[in-house]
This record gives structure tokens, sequence and C-alpha cells, in this order.
């Protein structure tokens, strides 16, 4: 049977069998509570408890009682909670679907980026860094109302820290510009013929130093190398244009929107990665509208007369194999959009900054006016209507971009994370690990119960079961070599003349 103990001496050794001469190959300090099965050997008690490290889980024992070997109480059991009253309802946590929107969680912040400040840059989360994790990408920007940057920074450890890229020669310094990234095929572990997965980043129009820009600029080396697809695309100069890549067809680019002498509504399509485009038939975009992969479709959203909500439509492009002109349907995801209303505004409306999780179908969006997260389901309710719901997480940001690893195509990169990054930049926020640590919690405690009720060994629970369940650890939890809402990974406990890992 599974209980629950606590550490009450000053330091417990796990070790990797239950004998006092035995590896050891961990430590947990008092007050730390733990969870497994109690078994004896030659008269001493042992608590049989799984233990994560950095190369995987294993299943480790701790002596429960010190007096063969001179010391006291090693473990207690932890106190039950009182029976509750026969009226009373049982309390439970909901600990939601294993595996599914584990951002759902308060936000912790991260170090200031040393790109900081600077306004109009585009963000990204693309690519798969050694480490696991997603990438994050910050591109160009203004650090002046006169200076503007075309620079690229990189980071692979969730935000923690950031490196300037060396890419050859490419798009000139601009800002408020569109950015995009589409590959191949949905997931990097199909085999396909004809090689690799191909993906490529693109950058379209913005503001420079000359006026409003319209060239397209694309790399299919994730940023180090770019090519100029196109000096003056048919759709002319525009900023706060829309971009995005058709899901699956990295050459075929569709672009919308933006803003010149007036706020634009057409949509430009390619199938050559910029450099022709021709004219869409189409119902004319909402004004500041954005697009987003959204396989096998774009979603395209703009601010509504909802405060905090998006309108969103499916953006449906039909095959253009034989047509001189392409054509494309924007179809309603729910009600807001269905009875959507141009917000009255003297300047132009702000272009919404969001992000999907392809998995849980929601979107994720930053409500400037309650600094709070906006979540928007994408999958319709019996009565038509998506539903919004505001995350509890406690920030300051003004207007922000949000990022999301969850939004990939390739299921072999969500980990889970969601990051929002105020829109100067100077404050960057990651989602905690509560919800993941509860259901990893949780799943090490069915996998024990499992261990022991059906002879299911601990191993294949752990090293199999577990891993497909939920994200690997590092990739998940530590940002930047720091465990949120924990220790560090460098950290050491030093227990007599051994130095552990915890």
């Amino acid at each position: 049977m599974v209980s629950v103990w606590v550490v009450v001496h000053e330091r417990v050794i796990r070790r990797v069998t239950p004998s006092k001469d035995a590896e050891i190959v961990g430590v947990e300090r008092k007050g730390t509570e733990v969870s497994g099965m109690v078994l004896e050997v030659n008269g001493v008690r042992w608590l049989k408890t799984g233990m994560a490290t950095p190369k995987g889980d294993v299943v480790t024992y701790m002596m429960i009682d010190g007096a063969s070997v001179g010391l006291g109480a090693l473990l207690q059991p932890a106190k039950q909670p009182q029976p509750l009253e026969p009226a009373e309802t049982a309390p439970s946590y909901n600990i939601g679907s294993i595996g599914e929107a584990l951002w759902r969680a308060p936000l912790e912040e991260l170090p200031r980026p040393k790109w900081a400040p600077r306004s109009g840059f585009a963000s990204l989360c693309a690519g798969k860094a050694s480490t696991g994790r997603r990438m994050l990408w910050v591109l160009g920007g203004g650090t002046s109302d006169r200076h503007f940057t075309n620079d690229i920074w990189r980071s692979v450890d969730g935000g923690f820290a950031w490196n300037l890229l060396k890419s050859s020669r490419h798009w000139s310094p601009r800002q408020r510009f569109g950015a995009t990234v589409g590959s191949t095929i949905p997931d990097p572990t199909s085999q396909i013929p004809g090689g690799p997965v191909q993906g490529i980043v693109y950058v379209v129009g913005g503001h420079g130093a000359t006026g409003f820009l319209a060239d397209v600029w694309a790399s299919d080396t994730m940023c180090r190398t770019w090519h100029c697809m196109n000096t003056k695309a048919a759709f002319g100069p525009r900023v706060d244009v829309a971009c995005a890549v058709v899901p699956g067809k990295p050459l075929t680019l569709v672009v919308g929107g933006g803003v010149s002498v007036d706020a634009h509504r057409d949509i430009w399509f390619s199938n050559d990665g910029g450099e022709t485009f021709g004219p869409v038939d189409a119902p004319a975009l909402p004004r500041g509208a954005a697009f987003r992969l959204w396989p096998p479709d774009i979603l395209c959203a703009a601010h509504s007369q909802l405060p905090g909500q998006l309108a969103i439509w499916r953006l449906q492009l039909q095959d253009t194999s034989g047509q001189e002109r392409a054509k494309a349907e924007l179809l309603p995801v729910d009600q807001v959009a269905e009875e959507f209303h141009e917000i009255e505004l003297q300047s132009m409306p702000r272009v919404p900054r969001f992000a999907l999780d392809l998995q849980a179908q929601v979107l994720l969006s930053w409500d400037a006016r309650q600094s709070c997260l906006a979540e928007q389901s994408l999958a319709p309710t019996d009565g038509g209507v998506g539903t919004t719901r505001i995350l509890d997480v406690v920030a300051t940001a003004g207007d922000a971009h949000v990022l999301c690893d969850m939004d990939s195509v390739f299921s072999s990169l969500r980990n889970g994370l969601l990051w929002v990054l105020s829109a100067e930049g100077t404050s960057l926020w990651v989602s905690g690990k509560s919800k993941l640590s509860a259901q990893d919690r949780f799943l090490g405690l069915l996998g024990l119960h499992l261990n022991m009720a059906r002879g299911l060994p601990i191993e294949i629970w752990f090293g199999r079961v577990r891993s497909f369940l939920l994200p690997r650890r590092a990739a998940a939890r530590d940002i930047g070599g720091v465990r949120l809402g924990g220790r560090s990974q460098t950290q050491k406990h030093v227990y007599g003349n051994a130095t552990l890992n915890p």
C-alpha cells in the first residue's frame, strides 16, 4: 500500500538497495514529504520510493527507523486529514487531463533580456535546441524613434539567457514587420522521401529608415543565412502585415492586412516562397488582423468589441492548381466573429499577439486591460460559441507577446511551456510547473501502486509510460539550469564525504 511519510531527521539518504551499505544516490532534508511502500528487510523497515534524476526515474530506498545505526526516527507517517462531517463533500484537486495544458500555472519571472528595451520587434517560438526545448527568437525592432535594428537574438534555454546570432547579409533594420515559420511535415520523426524536414523563416515588409517596406526575405537555415525573395512585392509597402505559411507547404506564403496610408483588408498568395504574389479572392479581412498556423488551415484573429476577447476566423485556402487566381473562405469560429463589428477608433487597431495550443485547441492572448492571460476555445461548444477564461496569473505587462511551445505541429517539441514578453521586452515570464508537478506526482503514486498490486515493473512505468504521457523533465521544468519552483540543477547536497545531486 502506498503511503506518505515526512523526513524528521536532518537528512535521510536514498540508496539503490535496502541496505545501509548500499550506494547512495540522493538525500532528502527535514520536512520533505515522500511517498512509497513500506517493506522490511532483516528486521529493518525501509520505504521504497521513486526519485527523478537527470538520466531518468529510479527506484530508491530510505531507512524509516535509524535505531540500527545509532540514530532515532528518520521518517514518520504524514498527518492524515481529519474525516469530514457526513454532510460535507470531500475536497478534491483537479489535475486535469494528463499531459494537457501544462502551462496553466502561475507565471514566474525570468531575468530581463539583454537586448531590451526595444519596440516593434517580432517574436517566434521555432526549432529545437540541443537541450530538447523549443528555441525562442526575437528579430529586429526599434530602439528609438529613429533607430531600427536587424539583429537576431536566440534563446536555447527557455528565455533565461539570450545570444546574438551571427548571420550573413540579410534584411535591413526595421520594426513592425511580419515574421513566420513553416515546415514540410507534421512530425520530424516521420519517414518521408526526399530527405529531412524543411523549415523556412520569413520576414515580410515593415518600417525601415527609408519608410514602409515591401520586401520578402527567407531563411532555410534557421536564420543563419537569408535570401531576398522579392524587393518590391505586389502587395506594396506596409507595416503590421499578417503572414503565415500553409501547413506542410513551407514555400506557400500567405500575406494580408497591414497598414500603409490606410488599413489594408486584402489577402495575397505566393507558391514560390515569396518570389511572386497574386491577389486572393476572399472576403475582406478585419482591420488589424493577424495570422497563425492552424492545421490544416490558417487562423485569423482581430481585436473585437468585447474587452479581452479576440474574434477568430478559419482562413481556408482552396486548391489553386490550374487556377489563375487563388480563392479562400473566411469562416467564423465563434459567435464573436459571426457578430463582429469594427472597433471605432481614431487610430489604427492594434495587431493581436497570441499563441495557440494545438493539443488543447485553445488560443492564448494577453489582456492588457486586466494584465492577465486570456484563454479562448477553438472548439465551439454545443451552443456554437467558444468560451473565454481568464487565468489567475500575477504580472503587469501592458501589451505583450505570447508564445507557447504547444503551437508546434511537431508533437515531439511540445513541452507545455508558455511565455509572456512585454511589448518593450523589459519583462519576461514563463509558466510555472505546479500542474506538471501535480501530474508527475500522481503518475508516480499510480506507478508504485501498480507495482505493488499488479507487479508492474517500476522501471517500465517510469521509463516508458511516464515519458510517453509527460514531457522530459529537463526540457519542461528547468529553464537556464534553474528548476522552476525549486533548486537549481547545479546545486548539490553534501552528506559526510559524499557529494550528491538532488
